[in-house]
């Protein structure tokens, strides 16, 4: 059974999603920019399996690039909205419909990642290209679906697309992305990817002349705390 439930697509509603994701082009009067900074904990996560044991390597940063031109009452007043509702957003971040480019942008510094393998960590930056591309990055492109935790009404549940760059190939992912309101101005977010390392055009690392063999699927979680703040 889902756990969206769908309703009526309001104009408030839209506000809302976009307001909680970050960037919105048509200011109020008397707007200010909001900012999201990140508050530790932060847990990044990259896993995965060969054909001899599993791997994984765990960092503890991030960078997080969102904005809201938005009175800070009125973002307030559009994150009540989504909280309270459980919404269906097709919302795409493209040049229409007064929503500009992408809302929110994440970076993974690559020398953040600690593997529990040392020939991992070495396989890791080969793999990834890390001298041209030190980083993995990350554009929310839409939201899909929207929808309130029964049990807990802080957490929402949303289904989105985003741009995933590793190792300078880029390719959109669909995932989800669990947001829980732990004040007025702070949320922890949370969510998975499945990915392949062919999508990127990463051959799988190899040893001992190609008897033992990174498998093709890897995980990227990721869990932080952002608060929000008026600039």
């Amino acid at each position: 059974m889902s756990v969206f439930h769908h309703s009526r697509l309001m104009p408030l509603a839209t506000a809302s999603a976009a307001a909680v994701f970050g960037f919105w082009s048509q200011p109020a009067a008397q707007s200010e920019e909001v900012r999201f900074k990140v508050v530790a904990p932060v847990q990044v996560r990259l896993a995965g399996t060969s054909t001899l044991h599993s791997w994984d390597c765990t960092g503890d940063r991030l960078d997080l690039s969102t904005r809201i031109e938005l009175a800070h009452q009125e973002f307030h007043k559009a994150v009540d909205v989504a909280w309270a509702d459980a919404l269906t957003l097709p919302i795409e971040f493209s040049d229409k419909d007064g929503i500009n480019g992408s809302p929110l942008m994440v970076k993974v510094p690559i020398e953040s990642l600690e593997c529990n393998r040392t020939r991992m960590q070495r396989d890791l930056r080969e793999t990834v290209k890390y001298e041209q591309h030190p980083v993995i990055e990350y554009e929310l492109e839409a939201i899909r679906e929207s929808a309130v935790s029964d049990e807990d009404r802080e957490t929402v549940t949303m289904a989105v697309t985003g741009k995933l760059t590793v190792a300078g190939v880029s390719r959109s992912v669909e995932h989800r992305v669990v947001i829980t309101r732990l004040g007025r101005d702070m949320f922890q977010v949370r969510g998975e990817l499945d990915l392949k390392m062919s999508w990127f055009d990463m051959e799988p690392p190899t040893a001992f002349l190609g008897m033992l063999r990174a498998h093709n699927d890897f995980q990227v979680e990721f869990r932080f705390r952002a608060r929000t703040r008026g600039l």
